[in-house]
């Protein structure tokens, strides 16, 4: 497993508005469809964004049932910065 950045929850936050074209600022207790799309697009982004700034993959049906951004971040929890190991 090879962590390419390693950044911080808000930097992911922050990360993930650019992938999802979000409206509004993401703090983590959103539900995705009050964020922006969240459609087979946004889920291509996800995945994407997660490939390339941490270097492993989500699960493609398991993401189809997320509904809320701390679902997202639970995907990458274990690679951000400020995250308890």
């Amino acid at each position: 497993m090879c962590i390419l950045v390693r950044m911080t929850t808000q930097e992911f936050y922050k990360a993930l508005e650019e992938a999802m074209l979000a409206d509004e600022t993401i703090t983590g207790d959103e539900n995705l469809e009050d964020v922006g799309l969240w459609d087979s697009l946004a889920r291509l982004n996800f995945q994407a964004l997660v490939d390339l700034h941490f270097g492993t993959s989500v699960d493609a049906v398991k993401l189809k049932t997320v509904t809320k951004v701390s679902e997202l971040t639970d995907f990458v929890r274990p690679y951000l910065q400020d995250s308890a190991e």
